[in-house]
């Protein structure tokens, strides 16, 4: 690089040369006592936006996961096998008891095909739908459990009786096509053997504020909800 012979050169303390980013104010990062995201005392009136009434069990469960690290979806889990389901009022208390906004917690619960945000059927039905099991017959199946169900795919059947979803991978791609029951795996399924495991299950109405095994102890009622296909699978 050529230097101006007319034009002294300046030390480098005195020019920007010597110091990095002149232009802008110097932020201290190193502070211990910045606070953390927990610490924050205007968090929860962030989130709040009000009070407003939270289940006792609801704040058992949150108070216990409150201080684990990424406690987020292990509570989840615990509300839904707690209640059935993980309901929209239930968004705001735990997104203050741990210090996150609504839309995060709004975000994990809508990702995840595991998480129901409405009172799921009596039994859960999963059809995979991924590349695979997609190319091995997973269409037909989904036609004949429609069929044979009387429920559309990715809804719940308007007695409560069953809850049919589309998943993407449910870590069988080498045994396609596959399908869960209730939790519990199927693979290599035919369309007839699909017959045999529908024949087993118990399909009548779910009676308004009844019991739903497969709900994990929710109350079914009401019209049929969307199950919100495209979610993607937690393994």
């Amino acid at each position: 690089m050529e230097t101006n012979p007319d034009r002294p050169e300046r030390p480098a303390d005195e020019t920007a040369k010597g110091r990095p980013h002149a232009d802008r104010p110097f932020i201290d990062r190193s502070r211990e006592d910045r606070p953390s995201r927990r610490a924050r005392s205007d968090a929860a009136a962030r989130n709040e936006r009000g009070t407003f009434p939270v289940d006792p069990k609801l704040a058992e469960l949150i108070a216990a996961h409150a201080d684990r690290p990424g406690a987020l979806l292990p509570l989840l889990h615990a509300v839904q096998a707690a209640f059935g389901h993980i309901a929209s009022t239930a968004v705001p208390a735990i997104a203050r008891g741990l210090n996150l906004s609504r839309a995060e917690v709004h975000g994990v619960i809508a990702y995840y095909t595991h998480f129901h945000d409405h009172p799921p059927g009596r039994h859960i039905i999963q059809l995979c739908r991924a590349e695979s099991c997609k190319a091995c017959g997973a269409d037909e199946l989904a036609e004949r459990a429609s069929q044979a169900l009387g429920c559309a795919l990715d809804s719940t059947r308007g007695d409560g009786a069953v809850t049919l979803e589309s998943v993407f991978c449910l870590g069988l791609c080498s045994l396609s096509p596959a399908a869960s029951i209730d939790g519990r795996l199927h693979a290599r399924l035919s369309l007839e053997g699909f017959d045999r495991l529908l024949a087993r299950l118990d399909l009548s109405p779910v009676k308004l504020g009844g019991a739903s095994p497969g709900a994990g102890g929710a109350a079914v009622s009401g019209p049929a909800q969307p199950a919100e296909a495209g979610r993607r699978q937690l393994v």
